[in-house]
């Protein structure tokens, strides 16, 4: 009678480690398991490599292979030579054109390639054959094609711009004043053209936004004292600037609309179609006493209102690109990915080594970039 209480009693325990056991897995399941994949760098977004394209490794300071890249392809070009590619990485033509200092930009249906010495200029349809060139113009520092088919070249001497259609047309010409040009950018609906300088006056130095219509009119300029505008971006009829540790807001009329104190360094910034703002922010060397994580990504809208709690990351961001779904970010070995709307973290992607850049390729494709190759990843919710 004894020995049949003791096995009942030993049981009953063993059920209670059971049931126990399965209360814990039933309530800490989703946790725990969301936990060791973020860990094993997996996440609800999963990736893969499926195709590399192959360049020569260049340490020179002047590197010259180039990747471009958008929804309707991948070009590379290296040397005189320009081979593009699907969005799958697989070669559709191979061109080769009297370019040894390029500039590729991809537009809608068609390419551009410059020439930065001569200023030869050629419009390439996406099945490779040429379709306009124009005369030299003379050496270009930039080119930036428009979602609106307007194609931006600036010119080297005397900060001149030209403004063309897609067929190499001339639209107008911009005189820029004196300065340093530190960026520009193009509104998508056509109606605004922004770029800001860096200018000297004698000991005093300060920032100067233009903002012009694309007819080639002036529109306004904003003069920052003593600060330096690294970044700016057009939405619309808004411009949006990064200073120091400020964001600035100007109407499409050069008003000051918004003026957003930041208390932490800015050392990334991106703007999507929405008017989010996502901000890599770090301390500030001198603030000594500031105990809060020392690398941040901040959102904010355009008001200045975070609009999520900000996400803590372990390293400094080289560089920070939003998509439709995405925001994307890389640091130096690693690619995160975030969900835009929760600011949910998606996926760790471990690299081989550190890269020179990341893309979106379009809303499934991912290009990384490093000295040697062009990775293209697949993604998959």
């Amino acid at each position: 009678m004894g020995k049949r209480h003791r096995i009942k009693k030993k049981f009953s325990l063993v059920s209670l480690i059971v049931l126990i056991l399965s209360f814990m897995l039933i309530f800490f399941y989703q946790p725990i398991f969301e936990g060791a994949k973020m860990k094993l760098s997996f996440g609800k977004l999963s990736s893969k490599v499926i195709e590399t394209i192959p360049c020569s490794a260049d340490i020179a300071y002047d590197r010259n292979v180039i990747f471009e890249s958008n929804e309707h392809g991948i070009i590379k070009s290296e040397q005189n030579s320009f081979v593009f590619y699907d969005v799958n990485g697989q070669p559709l033509w191979e061109k080769e054109l009297n370019s040894t200092a390029p500039i590729v930009r991809l537009g809608a249906e068609y390419i551009i390639v410059a020439d930065t010495g001569t200023g030869e200029l050629y419009s390439l349809g996406l099945n490779g054959t040429i379709n306009q060139s124009r005369d030299p113009l003379g050496r270009i520092d930039d080119i930036l094609v428009g979602e609106n088919d307007v194609i931006v070249i600036v010119l080297e001497q005397d900060n001149e711009v030209v403004l063309m259609d897609k067929a190499l047309e001339e639209i107008t010409r911009i005189s820029l004043p004196k300065g340093d040009l530190m960026d520009f950018d193009l509104s998508s609906n056509k109606s605004l053209l922004a770029f800001t300088f860096i200018k000297m006056d004698k000991s005093n130095f300060y920032s100067n936004v233009l903002l012009y219509s694309l007819d080639g009119r002036l529109i306004g300029a904003t003069n920052f004292e003593q600060q330096y505008v690294y970044d700016i971006q057009v939405i619309g009829d808004q411009v949006v600037g990064v200073l120091d540790s400020e964001i600035f807001v100007l109407s499409g009329d050069n008003e000051l609309i918004q003026s957003i104190e930041i208390d932490r360094r800015i050392e990334s910034f991106c703007l999507d179609a929405s008017g989010l703002i996502f901000l890599n922010l770090t301390k500030n060397p001198e603030e000594l006493t500031d105990t809060r994580p020392d690398n941040v990504i901040s959102v904010l809208d355009l008001n200045g209102k975070s609009v999520m709690a900000d996400i803590i990351v372990e390293s400094s961001i080289s560089q920070l690109l939003t998509s439709d779904l995405y925001l994307t970010f890389l640091s130096g070995d690693k690619i995160y990915q975030m969900d835009k709307t929760t600011g949910e973290l998606l996926k760790i992607q471990k690299l081989e080594k550190d890269a020179l850049s990341v893309r979106m390729i379009n809303k499934t494709t991912l290009g990384v970039e490093y000295i040697d190759k062009f990775d293209i990843y697949s993604l998959a919710y």
